[in-house]
């Protein structure tokens, strides 16, 4: 006897292939790490099929925690112990340098270099004779000098000058220090400079 493929057989025949294989691949287990990377398919796992708490920092790219986990800031510890003392710095390489004070005193202990200061009698006031240690050459140098503040003489009126040719002092280094005088009662107000003996710091590079 011949056999006759019909549509209802073959639809038949594909829905008990189809039932038979459903059955058999739901009663499969899987093992531990069966399931790879590879086989899960782009954003399929979300929130809500990691379970809480499982992540670990490692887990996530730099920068993605960043400030989420931060917590509140912690008090002031206390404050630590002194530390060392630094080393020596290295000598400046200034030639000479000195602090004079209204009175013509040299401060040994702020000074190097100088070996005097004098008032000439000439120009007593206003004005210093600095005479520099042997070997440094005062024709040769360009020194600076500023008021010193420290100076119960001196005020943020006050100003030093140098004067290399040292005319008040027969060739020595000079040092001219002068007060300003200011008067806001004029219009313009009136700035006048007179010579006035006054604290002051020299550098001699």
């Amino acid at each position: 006897m011949r056999l006759r493929t019909t549509y209802a057989n073959v639809t038949s025949t594909v829905a008990l292939v189809l039932a038979l294989g459903g059955t058999a691949y739901a009663g499969v287990t899987l093992g531990r790490g069966a399931v790879k990377g590879v086989n899960l398919a782009p954003n399929s796992v979300t929130s809500p099929k990691v379970k809480d708490h499982s992540l670990l920092a490692r887990d996530f790219a730099p920068g993605q925690l960043a400030g989420g986990l931060r917590g509140p800031a912690g008090s002031l510890g206390p404050q630590g112990s002194q530390g060392p003392a630094g080393p020596q710095g290295a000598t400046g390489t200034a030639r000479a340098y000195a602090t004079v004070t209204s009175t013509g005193a040299l401060v040994a202990a702020r000074s190097r270099g100088v070996a005097g200061v004098s008032k000439p009698a000439g120009a007593a006031v206003g004005s210093y004779c600095i005479s520099l240690a042997a070997g440094i050459d005062a024709s040769s140098v360009s020194p600076v000098a500023n008021a010193d503040l420290a100076d119960p003489a001196s005020s943020s009126k006050d100003y030093a000058q140098v004067d290399t040719s040292g005319a008040d002092c027969g060739g020595k280094l000079e040092v001219i220090t002068r007060h300003l005088s200011i008067d806001s009662t004029t219009t313009p107000v009136s700035i006048a400079a007179h010579r006035s003996d006054e604290g002051f710091t020299l550098v001699v590079p």
